[in-house]
């Protein structure tokens, strides 16, 4: 199964830019949401994963019927994460 990811970040966020580059680095698919200008639902996604900063990562995974996010959490749950692999 290919990793894909989902990056929700805010475009000056230091910890989403290296995110981004260590995604990059470990040759990743993934997609990004900004967030910038989408308060609500940076609101909804907070409440939803139970997660208050960013970045927040998800990994896509996938069995035969269904689709879901497992939350890897942030940056540094990210490094985490790529080491374990």
């Amino acid at each position: 199964m290919r990793n894909e990811y989902v990056l929700y970040v805010k475009k000056k966020c230091p910890f989403c830019v290296k995110a981004k580059k260590l995604l990059k680095k470990h040759k990743k698919d993934f997609n990004i949401i900004a967030l910038d200008d989408a308060v609500e639902v940076w609101e909804s996604m907070k409440t939803a994963y139970d997660w208050s900063t960013v970045p927040l990562v998800l990994q896509k995974q996938k069995d035969r019927k269904n689709i879901s996010y497992y939350v890897v959490g942030g940056h540094s749950d990210l490094v985490a994460h790529l080491e374990d692999e």
